[in-house]
């Protein structure tokens, strides 16, 4: 093996290292001889072959050789199996491996070691907002909050200005940016269906690290599918494991679990994240109803739905600006402080 006299910063072995483990363990970790002609060579392709596409590997095997798709055993054992590495990855990334403190004692990286400069994380012990840290006190973070919300504040052209910029959405790199900053009208139910003992970092993980409308209520996000007459929004479903249905018969057959049928019309379930949805964008835009469509390339139901402030009032303010205010604020400015 070369090693260069000098290495890159920031740069390491890591993919090498992985490689030669799974490598290691088709040859036996060298205790059986594999030295003829292409055997070891054959091994070295299966291990490539793992290292790119984990336990799939059985499946295109079995596909090259036979031309056919595995069997149904060999299926669910691939499922089993990366269902299970998805999982490891997700406590990994999201849970906290102990809760105890733990005393680490370590010599640390040498100087040769690339680069070894530590972040500080000034919000690292804030676990609520009245609680003082050593780093920060609670008056400091108050100034933070209030910069930082004051920065959400928008002008009527300044809206305007954005929802053109942003039209694209997905396609826009600014259109990510922004919504990672405010809740999103899709997960309202999410978050308000949560319960007390339930942890928030999941949701706000996958908010950070996953056409923009805004008035008072700077701190949502709703991005209706169209605006119709004068005081009424388009929201429109497509899904798509319903594509071969009516929505009628997908209702019927279950494939569509979100809403029923009463009279021959369609009723939203008013526990349903759709309805959380709906609802949360009529208040944020403050129109008074929204046109709820199932569409399938076989036909398309409507619900006018009218906007219920009870609704909001009882089931989704208090809880969407707890979570904003004690969760999702104090993440978004640790990220700015980074």
């Amino acid at each position: 093996m070369y090693l260069h006299e000098n290495p890159s910063p920031n740069y390491n072995n890591n993919a090498a290292e992985s490689y030669n483990s799974i490598l290691a363990k088709f040859v036996g970790g060298k205790r059986i001889n594999f030295s003829k002609k292409g055997s070891y060579e054959l091994r070295c392709n299966v291990a490539v072959t793992n290292y790119n596409s984990g336990m799939s590997r059985l499946s295109l095997f079995n596909k090259n050789i036979t031309t056919k798709s595995p069997g149904l055993f060999t299926k669910r054992y691939v499922k089993k199996h990366e269902s299970s590495f998805c999982q490891k990855r997700r406590r990994r990334l999201f849970c906290q491996l102990s809760i105890r403190s733990k005393i680490k004692a370590s010599a640390g990286p040498d100087q040769n070691y690339g680069a070894v400069l530590e972040e500080i994380d000034p919000l690292e012990n804030i676990t609520d907002i009245s609680m003082s840290v050593i780093i920060m006190s609670t008056s400091e973070y108050t100034n933070l909050q209030t910069k930082f919300l004051e920065k959400l504040k928008l002008s009527i052209s300044e809206v305007q200005s954005l929802e053109k910029r942003t039209k694209r959405q997905h396609q826009c790199e600014e259109w990510h940016l922004e919504r990672k900053k405010r809740l999103t009208a899709s997960l309202f139910g999410r978050i308000c269906k949560l319960r007390k003992t339930t942890s928030r970092d999941k949701v706000v993980s996958y908010m950070l690290f996953g056409t923009f409308k805004g008035n008072a209520s700077t701190r949502y996000t709703v991005s209706p599918d169209g605006l119709v007459e004068l005081d009424a929004l388009v929201e429109i479903k497509c899904p798509a494991n319903a594509k071969d249905f009516t929505p009628e018969d997908a209702i019927k057959n279950k494939k569509i679990i979100s809403c029923f049928i009463k009279n021959g019309n369609l009723f939203l379930n008013r526990n349903d994240n759709y309805y959380y949805q709906v609802q949360g964008q009529l208040h944020v835009t403050n129109w008074m109803y929204c046109y709820f469509c199932i569409w399938t390339p076989k036909g398309i139901l409507i619900e006018k739905i009218q906007r219920d402030d009870h609704f909001w009032k009882t089931n989704m303010e208090v809880q969407l600006k707890t979570f904003f205010m004690d969760y999702l604020l104090k993440e978004l400015i640790k990220q700015e402080l980074k």
